[in-house]
């Protein structure tokens, strides 16, 4: 099964996974760095080309893109407190509350 699934795209967590998991289904996971955004490279002041599909993408528009980004900066201040060189969201069932 291939999907849309990043720290962005996380709808599959609630069935899919589950099911995929206990039926031994392997999923496949697309776009999984959210098309660039979740690189940190994609900067607020950076703009889209008219032809760049990504532009009609409400996440990219520069307020998506400064959320995103204030996103990253915590979450890497977070791996910096534990000394981990990876992300500090962890393997689904165990994401923190979106509440």
């Amino acid at each position: 099964m291939i999907r849309k699934y990043s720290m962005l795209d996380r709808g599959l967590e609630a069935e899919q996974l589950p099911y995929c998991k206990s039926n031994n289904i392997a999923m496949l996971a697309y776009s999984p760095l959210a098309q660039g955004l979740l690189t940190g490279k994609v900067s607020v002041e950076r703009e889209l080309a008219e032809d760049d599909l990504r532009a009609l993408n409400s996440r990219f528009a520069p307020a998506g893109r400064e959320r995103i980004l204030a996103f990253l900066e915590k979450d890497q201040a977070g791996s910096r407190l534990t000394g981990s060189p990876w992300p500090s969201w962890p393997l689904p069932g165990r994401w923190p509350s979106r509440d």
